[in-house]
């Protein structure tokens, strides 16, 4: 917006130099034929007040050709002048606002990074579930195996034995010897 309307400044600066400049050639256009008309009619009556008197014009459109062609040069390196601080303040601005952004989107990138690595470590730290442990299953022998007569017989007391019939021997008495 600011430079557009620095390149209207002096879009109409030009067209003013162009518009003084097209009046002095028409001065000095004037001029020429005033001074044609002069030497035509005699020469003699053209001294130097009357060829003075004629080329002032001429003189003063010259002048004011120079002196707007300079006024345009000062508008041209104002503008200039104006549009480059200009740009190097819209640089600065977008220069600090893209820094910002940057160091914005790595705090991002540092914070997802580490929920990233939470949540990585959280999946990694979950152990699978343990197997049910097994209950040690005890079958107990059926009454007619061979194992639970072995164990019927080792729970039951063991009986005193009878002395064999027609034995002379007195039965043995307990505590030995």
């Amino acid at each position: 917006d600011l430079a557009s309307q620095q390149l209207d400044l002096l879009q109409d600066t030009v067209q003013k130099v162009i518009s003084a400049a097209r009046e002095s050639l028409t001065i000095i256009s004037d001029t020429r034929a005033e001074l044609t008309r002069l030497i035509g009619s005699g020469g003699a009556a053209l001294d130097g007040k009357a060829l003075t008197k004629v080329t002032a014009p001429a003189q003063k459109a010259i002048e004011d050709v120079k002196k707007a062609a300079a006024k345009a040069q000062q508008s041209a390196a104002k503008t200039a002048a104006e549009m480059k601080k200009t740009i190097e303040k819209e640089l600065a601005v977008a220069e600090k606002k893209g820094k910002a952004a940057i160091k914005q989107t790595e705090d991002k990138a540092r914070e997802v990074t580490k929920v990233v690595k939470n949540k990585i470590g959280s999946v990694l730290d979950i152990a699978p579930p343990l197997p049910a442990a097994k209950k040690a299953v005890t079958a107990k022998p059926s009454p007619d195996s061979r194992a639970a007569r072995a164990a019927s017989k080792a729970k039951t007391p063991a009986a005193k034995k009878k002395p064999l019939v027609g034995s002379t021997m007195p039965p043995k008495r307990g505590g030995g010897g």
